[in-house]
């Protein structure tokens, strides 16, 4: 199931926008999955994983701290949506 969340957010990342649209809750939620210590943020090493996410890391990465939090996760999705 978290394999499957995990697919999702990435699809959300990477897609169409009108996907990604259709996807936001999943991927939101999907969060927590690609935060794999649970820390509250998701840095390079636990986004290398999933390369679509590691491709567009430091676009997400608004403040350049060199982690995502979910703040700027929700707002890099929130701007996909927008171009729709």
């Amino acid at each position: 199931m978290k394999q499957v969340i995990s697919t999702f957010a990435i699809a959300a990342l990477t897609s169409s926008v009108v996907m990604a649209g259709a996807m936001k809750n999943q991927a939101v939620e999907s969060f927590d999955v690609l935060d794999l210590d649970q820390d509250g943020t998701v840095t390079a090493t636990e986004a290398a994983s999933h390369p679509k996410l590691a491709e567009v890391f430091a676009t997400i990465d608004r403040n350049k701290d060199s982690q995502i939090s979910k703040e700027e996760y929700s707002a890099y999705l929130a701007e996909i949506e927008k171009k729709s």
